[in-house]
């Protein structure tokens, strides 16, 4: 064993048995010599030149656990099935940010700490190259690895957020298998029925029965002509011999998205107020006056309890449950438009609500993907070709779009102008959109003007969000990512810390105080969400929703993102 495996291997709890203790104790005190006299002499030079400096993670280094305080700060977090990982992950993240040097000092602030609410002094790690010199940059670079760090370690942790069942591949059923029960919805392209596939599947479910009026009575015919439906199922169909199954690429699982369980491809059956609900689609044979094909796809899905358009009618929501729904659905249109999926149809109706936790912990999920597009840039040569549905919540440069021979349809901003709209209603108003009994006057997305939206009275960040999204130029309004974690912020961080971060919007503060005073706020949501409680200090433990947008808000950072949304911070 070389002199710097040992060395590194003496930091840890198990080299005092590994090793004779003169030995280990000559070793471990000549090492610290040599390491703090180097990070002394730094520090020096570098106060003498007036540059402020501090340990980061840089590419090639290792890392190097130094235990300060071995209290067992984790005996309360809960019996739940994810606490071992929580365990796993908390030593990778919170003990990667000091060296042995600077262990002292750690000591010392503890207490400032954890009075102020920053971040607590737990475990410090020292970054060292191959040649056991510590590693300092400025802030900024701090920022960029701090966050990162976080990024990896929280993106490795495979949660299945909001997937109501322990589901392990697609459900392959029969139409006999499916035990129908009521219609809990009925749209114009299908119904959706509650059901259970038993004993293959115990749980309860939703079937969804497309209509299909053009469509011959083929399974692979069937299939590729309803393939958006399926857009994020994860099987085959059931048969090797679709040639459908080969081409397509399904998009994976994502929380805020509606997960297919399984599909099939049968003949119609004679279904619970089908004759009354939907005649017109039903084929000849089950009624006189239909015009519907004898076979169509069936789509098993998880049942959720209400849409969000039957959650507002329902519960008037308060500003905090207005930010969670807001910051589950941004987060779902990012990943639809980061795999360059443009759904073209969102309204109330067609997003879905959970309500495991109660109507205070809504879990958001966006279905009803039939008009999607799987591509966000769409030529436009035709007046044939479909801008896709919901006119009245259809982007300025969709609706406005004349087709040619050089023309197109740019969806890359138009999904987060429908949310938008929609977030009027989310925040307990009006969409401005759309034409109501008791109101005279409604916006129209051809002509409106920025200056006509009507005002938030709730937050000032999220009118000025809301202006931003809503504004006629698709360059000019924030990513979908941007707008999530502005409400992730308003949801996450307290008055006084909101007010910290506003003053960070001065034109004149240098970048690198701005990256020092937004660290100490992102460990601290880091901690607390390690520790499953909403605040280090007399916090109360997370339930499973707010645990879940902790974890997805923080393996999706990035410091771009991040410091555009605190721009949009406003002081209520």
């Amino acid at each position: 064993m070389n002199i710097t495996t040992f060395l590194n291997s003496s930091l840890h709890f198990n080299a005092y048995r590994r090793y004779p203790f003169l030995l280990f104790e000559l070793k471990s005190i000549t090492r610290q010599f040599f390491t703090r006299s180097r990070v002394f002499l730094r520090v020096l030079v570098n106060e003498i030149k007036g540059t402020k400096t501090v340990p980061v993670h840089n590419s090639g280094v290792t890392s190097q656990v130094i235990q300060i305080n071995r209290r067992p700060l984790l005996r309360n977090l809960g019996d739940t099935s994810c606490n071992h990982h929580w365990n796993s992950l908390l030593g990778k993240i919170i003990g990667k940010r000091t060296n042995n040097a600077i262990a002292a000092s750690i000591r010392r602030n503890i207490a400032k700490n954890l009075a102020n609410g920053v971040s607590l002094g737990l475990v410090g790690v020292g970054f060292i190259n191959k040649d056991n010199v510590p590693v300092l940059f400025n802030e900024e670079d701090e920022l960029d690895a701090v966050i990162q760090d976080i990024r990896l370690r929280f993106s490795a942790v495979n949660w299945n957020i909001g997937s109501q069942f322990n589901q392990k591949g697609p459900i392959m059923f029969n139409l006999e298998d499916i035990k129908f029960g009521n219609c809990i919805a009925k749209g114009c392209n299908a119904a959706v029925y509650d059901a259970s596939i038993e004993p293959k599947f115990p749980n309860p479910i939703a079937i969804k029965v497309m209509f299909n009026y053009d469509a011959e009575s083929n399974a692979d015919i069937i299939l590729k002509s309803m393939a958006k439906e399926c857009l994020t199922f994860q099987g085959n169909f059931g048969s090797e011999i679709f040639s459908f199954s080969k081409e397509r690429s399904p998009l994976k699982y994502h929380p805020n998205i509606i997960e297919i369980l399984g599909t099939t491809v049968d003949m119609l059956p004679s279904l619970p107020e089908a004759e009354k609900l939907f005649p017109s689609a039903l084929p000849p044979r089950l009624c006189e006056h239909g015009f519907g094909r004898n076979m169509t796809l069936f789509l098993a899905m998880p049942k959720y309890d209400c849409t969000l358009r039957n959650y507002l009618d329902k519960y008037y929501p308060t500003r905090e449950i207005s930010l969670i729904l807001l910051s589950q659905l941004f987060d779902g249109i990012s990943y639809l438009v980061k795999n360059g999926i443009a759904h073209r149809d969102l309204k109330a109706d067609n997003i879905l609500i959970d309500l495991r936790e109660g109507h205070n912990y809504p879990w958001l999920v966006i279905t009803d993907f039939g008009h999607c597009s799987t591509s966000l840039i769409l030529p436009f040569y035709s007046d044939e070709i479909s801008r896709g549905g919901n006119q009245a919540l259809m982007a300025p440069e969709i609706i406005l779009a004349q087709p040619g021979s050089f023309s197109y349809l740019n969806y890359s901003a138009a999904d987060i102008w429908s949310a938008g709209a929609i977030a009027y209603e989310i925040m307990g108003q009006h969409n401005p959109f759309y034409k109501y009994p008791d109101q005279l006057n409604h916006l129209d997305n051809r002509t409106y003007d920025e200056s006509d939206l009507p005002r938030i009275e709730r937050s000032k960040t999220i009118n000025l969000l809301l202006k931003k999204i809503l504004n006629r130029k698709p360059s000019s309004r924030p990513t979908p990512a941007q707008a999530r974690n502005v409400c992730y912020l308003l949801l996450l961080l307290n008055q006084r810390k909101l007010v910290h971060l506003r003053c960070l919007n001065k034109s004149n503060l240098k970048p690198s105080i701005k990256a020092g005073k937004i660290i100490p706020l992102i460990k601290n949501i880091c901690s607390s969400t390690l520790f499953q409680r909403t605040t280090l200090i007399n916090g109360r433990q997370l339930n499973s929703v707010e645990k879940a947008m902790r974890t997805m808000f923080l393996s999706q950072l990035n410091s771009e993102d991040l410091l555009a949304a605190i721009a949009f911070i406003q002081i209520d």
